[in-house]
């Protein structure tokens, strides 16, 4: 049988025959480190790679050419909780009189209806498994808007803002600085109160919880018809 030639069985890396004794083992390329070490001791990182983390770094962060895919994000998951928040709170108001506005656990007392936040109606009633898991479902989103909200300022004291938009003018832009502190202060508000509301079972904040709703649902037709009315929608998707 013909002696195998010592090449084969040579492992990567090693030093082919013939090599001078104390000649150290080459390092297949492809096992090399990509960055490289100067003249002054600091390391270089290929440009190649320099540009796939600006890339990335672009997209994630807001620049100029808009908001940046961490903004959106947080935008967006914003509206969906609030959609989820408002929803499960409506379902949580029965249209009977029997029963109060199903934000609190109270139950009333026989005979009489239930006052305001309570579960009032008679004794045979029972107990509203539904309501109480709307309930909880409902303070979940509230606590998870107060959350997206104090991220988003973390990250906008973080990143900053993109360029105001070119088909904004002066008034305009103060009109969207002002909408927009308005109905991120309200999100704090509206569910914080709520939780307490529903907590304490009084009714002590009930006004400024109802007049956040209100100051809320203005500044957001304000957002909006900026929004839509010189097409900035693109800006977040």
């Amino acid at each position: 049988m013909p002696r195998r030639e010592s090449w084969l069985r040579r492992p990567p890396g090693g030093t082919p025959p013939g090599t001078p004794p104390g000649t150290p083992p080459a390092t297949p390329d492809r096992c090399r480190p990509p960055s490289r070490v100067d003249g002054d001791g600091r390391v270089r990182v290929p440009s190649t790679t320099r540009r796939a983390s600006a890339s990335v770094d672009l997209v994630l962060r807001n620049g100029p050419s808009g908001y940046g895919s961490v903004t959106k994000a947080l935008h967006w998951a914003t509206v969906l909780a609030l959609l989820a928040q408002f929803a499960v709170g409506y379902a949580m108001d029965p249209d009977d009189g029997g029963r109060g506005r199903g934000r609190g656990r109270g139950r009333g007392r026989a005979g009489e209806s239930g006052r305001g936040r309570g579960r009032g109606g008679d004794d045979g009633d029972g107990y509203d498994v539904l309501d109480d898991r709307l309930l909880t479902i409902h303070v979940a989103l509230g606590i998870l808007v107060i959350a997206l909200v104090c991220l988003r300022l973390a990250w906008r004291r973080i990143d900053g803002l993109p360029p105001w938009a070119d088909a904004l003018g002066p008034g305009q832009r103060t009109v969207a600085t002002w909408t927009e502190r308005t109905l991120l202060a309200t999100l704090l508000v509206i569910p914080a109160t709520g939780v307490v509301l529903v907590l304490s079972g009084e009714d002590d904040l009930l006004g400024l919880h109802v007049a956040a709703h209100v100051t809320f649902f203005a500044a957001l037709a304000a957002h909006l018809g900026l929004v839509l009315g010189k097409r900035l929608l693109p800006r977040m998707l």
